[in-house]
């Protein structure tokens, strides 16, 4: 994002920067982790009935709709033919 797309001015975003750097590292990795769950959980209320019903499409859906972008498509698919194999996650 470049400084034109931001819609948030720089003394907010620096006052922001501050406030979360006096957080302890614990408080910040704490943060970190409940974010990234509560994403886990908005992409499995997404997800069609049948495909939340069954545990491990559950798990592929949320692994490819989180890291899909980021590893690629054959990335993703290798992990996921191990997953079907029964490979430890």
């Amino acid at each position: 994002m470049t400084a034109d797309e931001r819609d948030t001015p720089p003394e907010t975003e620096a006052l922001f920067r501050r406030l979360l750097l006096e957080r302890s590292a614990d408080e910040r990795m704490r943060m970190g982790c409940e974010m990234f769950d509560t994403a886990k959980a908005l992409i499995a209320a997404s997800l069609p009935p049948d495909v939340a019903a069954d545990p491990l499409e559950s798990d592929i859906a949320v692994l490819r709709r989180l890291y899909e972008h980021e590893l690629g498509s054959t990335v993703i698919d290798e992990v996921v033919a191990a997953m079907r194999r029964g490979a430890p996650r």
